[in-house]
């Protein structure tokens, strides 16, 4: 009889199958979401930064304030300079993460509608 060595376990990591079946994510999905992020700026009229200048030049005025007054009540004058040119970009900084929490909030309600079918076929076969 030849001496036989026990099984070894698989040599792929428990991550690789955990990545398939779970949620993440990826590059793809960040890709995905600045084409939708330039797509709403196309059907809002912005092109370049002149016309974001032109479309939006009460949001940019009340955020450079805001911004400006935040950033003045927390570090001073150098706060207020950064706040300012923070709230230049805070607009169209707010659109993008309205558009990427859109975006992630379709991406779990995938997941979480895949999961009740799931559960709702094993409830129906064996109940």
């Amino acid at each position: 009889m030849a001496f036989r060595s026990p099984r070894k376990a698989s040599k792929k990591p428990i991550g690789r199958k955990l990545l398939q079946v779970l949620p993440i994510w990826t590059p793809a999905n960040t890709a995905v979401a600045n084409l939708f992020f330039k797509d709403v700026l196309g059907k809002l009229g912005i092109t370049d930064v002149r016309s974001y200048f032109q479309k939006w030049p009460i949001p940019i005025a009340i955020s450079i304030v805001v911004c400006a007054w935040v950033g003045a009540a927390s570090e001073g004058f150098k706060g207020c300079v950064i706040g300012g040119l923070l709230g230049i970009v805070a607009p169209i900084a707010l659109l993008w993460l309205g558009v990427m929490l859109a975006l992630i909030a379709l991406f779990l309600a995938i997941y979480v509608a895949a999961w009740a079918v799931i559960v709702f076929i094993v409830w129906a076969i064996f109940r």
